[in-house]
């Protein structure tokens, strides 16, 4: 059975026969204590009775949006209902996060709601698409909204393009942040760098610790896309030229990970048959050369640096 696309929107899931809230002024049935089948369409529901949607793809939620929102919905009420599904003798959300959040906080009893019987794939998908199609997740909620749809409902990137509107090698691109180092990850969610600096990152996949480093540099430098790929593409001639050249101690290796997280950049030990060696370490400018010396010493840096 060929089910319906979702990348025309909420359409897509939703009757055709569907009513629009435009104005509070619509009649609203009252809330049904045991939802069910019979319990579906357009209803006025206690905010009580709604639980969070484990499907929500969105981590990070705007304060001031919220309660912009919250004073809107104060002012004017919700002009556009929430989407629920009935769960035994209540309701799960499906789509409407910031509505159902900004309604807590302006202290209202009851939302208007469409009331749908949804799958857990339709659900997820339609909150997803809620989403994407209002601009609100970053690079990496779309990430694992589309790896969550593919391990969880054996989806192809192919089939998820098609239902989110999407083209393939988007999803794909996404898809492919959540193989960085899960501290860089933090970094894009919480806005500090962009997809184009983690694409950038990708690059050097086989560095997990040099991508850590980097993407740190990158955001305390402030740096544009543009100046992350030229730093990035200055490490890969390196560490291609390493990782051909000379087979490694894992010992010596992870040696070298220890001193690169506690230096917060590249170090290399270099080491002879005799026992004798030596350890480079790399610094960007005089600024950089002066933090890592204040590390080595154990003293901190004048300033507090």
């Amino acid at each position: 059975m060929t089910r319906k696309a979702l990348g025309k929107g909420l359409s897509a899931l939703l009757p055709d026969s569907a009513p629009v809230v435009a104005e509070p002024a619509i009649p609203l049935k009252p809330h049904v204590a045991t939802p069910g089948p019979a319990a579906t369409g357009l209803q006025e529901v206690l905010l009580d009775c709604i639980d969070a949607s484990p499907f929500q793809p969105r981590v990070h939620f705007n304060e001031q949006g919220l309660n912009e929102l919250a004073q809107s919905l104060q002012a004017g009420g919700v002009v556009q209902p929430i989407i629920l599904r009935p769960r035994g003798q209540r309701y799960e959300l499906v789509a409407g996060e910031r509505r159902l959040r900004a309604a807590r906080l302006a202290k209202l009893e009851r939302l208007p709601a469409i009331v749908r019987i949804l799958s857990d794939e339709q659900a997820l998908e339609l909150s997803l698409v809620e989403n994407i199609q209002r601009e609100d997740l970053n690079a990496l909620e779309q990430a694992r909204a589309f790896d969550r749809l593919s391990n969880d409902f054996a989806l192809t990137q192919e089939q998820i393009a098609a239902r989110t509107g999407k083209d393939r090698a988007t999803v794909a691109n996404l898809m492919r942040l959540l193989r960085l180092p899960q501290e860089v990850q933090q970094l894009v969610e919480e806005g500090k760098l962009t997809a184009g600096h983690a694409r950038a990152l990708l690059k050097l996949e086989d560095s997990p610790v040099v991508q850590r480093v980097l993407a740190k540099r990158m955001v305390a430098r402030r740096m544009s896309v543009r100046q992350a790929e030229e730093m990035v593409e200055r490490r890969l001639p390196e560490a291609k030229k390493e990782r051909a050249v000379r087979p490694q101690d894992p010992n010596v290796r992870a040696a070298e990970e220890a001193m690169e997280l506690a230096l917060g950049t590249k170090v290399r030990i270099h080491g002879q048959k005799s026992g004798r060696g030596r350890v480079e370490i790399d610094y960007y400018n005089l600024e950089d050369l002066n933090r890592i010396y204040y590390k080595i010493v154990g003293s901190e840096a004048p300033g507090g640096q």
